[in-house]
């Protein structure tokens, strides 16, 4: 099965990729400050320090038409060979993905204010 983030918008896209490192807000004004045209491009940022549903929004907001976020190693990899993986340790595991939602909202967008049960509709 692809590894997706919930709610992020699937689809297929084509064009240059702009690194943004975490992704941040101080990311896309020193992008801006060296005159790296982020509007049109793919951006690779990588997961951490910010909330991944942010990692979406921000290149959004400056123009991007797609992002991919990645793990790197060194924030959640572990050391060396000797490392202990999830669920033993804190790493994530060399064959291992982050999943979540990209969603900045509490509960569920399809049935807002309402848990998402099948009596959910009932309950209106």
């Amino acid at each position: 099965m692809p590894t997706f983030h919930g709610y992020g918008k699937s689809g297929t896209v084509e064009a240059p990729v702009t690194y943004a490192n975490y992704g941040g807000l101080k990311e896309f004004a020193t992008l801006k400050e060296m005159g790296i045209k982020v509007s049109g491009t793919i951006v690779l940022a990588r997961y951490g320090k910010i909330f991944r549903g942010d990692n979406v929004d921000n290149p959004y907001a400056a123009g991007a038409i797609g992002t991919i976020i990645y793990i790197y190693r060194k924030d959640y990899g572990g050391g060396g060979k000797n490392t202990r993986w999830f669920p033993d340790a804190k790493w994530m595991p060399p064959t291992g993905v982050q999943v979540d939602s990209v969603y900045r909202e509490a509960g569920d967008p399809t049935t807002p204010g309402w848990p998402s049960t099948e009596a959910c509709e009932d309950s209106l």
